[in-house]
C-alpha cells in the first residue's frame, strides 16, 4: 500500500498496438499521461490493480478527475477509450476501477507481502497497545488492593498518588508538544512513515490509528507525502491535515 514506491514499466510499452493507437489520436500524449497516473494509483493502493479511495468509496469519473488534475472531459474520453480497449474494467460488486493484465506485469506477490506485512505490523502495534493499557489497570488494581490492606493508607494519601500519576502524564503530554523538534520522521510500524516527508507525534499516530481503518490512513498519509515531494507545503500540521482530509471525504 504505501510502503509501495515503484511499479514495473516494461521497455516496451510504447510498442504496444494499443498504446500506438492511443498515441496517434487526438490528445494522446494526455491520454497516455492520465494512463500512467493509473498505474502509479494502483501501485500505490497496492490491491491487485484496484483504484478506489477507500475499500467503501470507489472513485467516479469527477473525483478520478480532481485525483488525476485533468479535465473530466477528458479523463471520461480516457476511460471510454480504455474501457473500449480491454484495458480496464469496473467490479460489479464494489464499483472499483481495475486495471486488467496488472498481475502480468507486475510482482504481485512481493507487492502483496508488503500488503500483508502492513497488516501485520498494524495488528502487533495495537496488540501492543492494548497489552500495555491492561498492565496500567492491571497495576492500578494491585495498588488498590494493597491500599485496601494497608489499614494506614488514607483516602487523601491515595488521591495523592493519583494526583501525582496525573501530575506526570501533563508533563509527558506538554513534553511532547512542546518540543516540535521531536515531531520528527516518524518510524511507522516498521517502515517509514509516507517515505520520511510526513510527521506525526507518537500520540497523533496512535490517535488516526484509532480513528481511520488501515486504508484510510494509508491513502491519507501518502497524498500528503505526495504533495510534500511536490513541493506543496501545508500551513496547518500535517496531523490536522489528515483529519480534514478524512472529515471532507465523509461529508461527501
Amino acid at each position: 500500500m504505501a510502503e509501495v514506491k515503484w511499479i514495473k514499466l516494461s521497455t516496451g510499452t510504447f510498442d504496444s498496438r494499443k498504446i500506438r493507437q492511443i498515441e496517434k489520436m487526438k490528445d494522446g500524449d494526455a491520454i497516455l499521461i492520465i494512463w500512467m497516473k493509473l498505474l502509479c494509483m494502483a501501485g500505490s493502493i497496492n490491491d491487485g490493480g484496484r483504484i478506489y479511495l477507500t475499500e467503501e468509496i470507489s472513485y467516479d469519473n469527477e473525483m478520478l478527475s480532481i485525483e488525476l488534475g485533468k479535465p473530466l472531459e477528458l479523463v471520461e474520453k480516457a476511460l471510454c477509450l480504455f474501457t473500449k480497449f480491454g484495458m480496464i474494467s469496473r467490479e460489479k460488486r464494489s464499483g472499483h476501477l481495475i486495471l486488467t493484465n496488472w498481475g502480468k506485469y507486475q510482482n504481485v506477490e512481493g507487492m502483496e507481502q508488503i500488503r500483508s506485512q502492513n497488516a501485520e505490523r498494524a495488528r502487533n502495534y495495537r496488540a501492543r497497545k492494548k497489552a500495555q493499557k491492561d498492565d496500567d489497570e492491571a497495576s492500578e488494581c494491585d495498588a488498590s488492593r494493597d491500599a485496601s490492606r494497608d489499614g494506614n493508607v488514607t483516602v487523601t494519601h491515595r488521591h495523592a498518588i493519583e494526583e501525582d500519576r496525573e501530575e506526570e502524564i501533563d508533563k509527558e503530554i506538554h513534553h511532547h508538544l512542546s518540543m516540535d523538534s521531536d515531531l520528527k520522521k516518524q518510524s511507522y510500524l516498521g517502515g517509514t512513515l509516507g517515505r520520511g516527508l510526513v510527521m506525526l507525534s507518537d500520540e497523533q499516530l496512535d490517535s488516526l490509528l484509532k480513528t481511520l481503518s488501515q486504508d484510510e490512513f494509508d491513502h491519507y498519509v501518502t497524498v500528503v507525502a505526495d504533495q510534500i515531494s511536490k513541493g506543496r507545503y501545508y500551513k496547518k500540521s500535517h496531523y490536522q491535515a489528515i483529519l480534514d482530509m478524512a472529515a471532507a471525504d465523509r461529508r461527501v
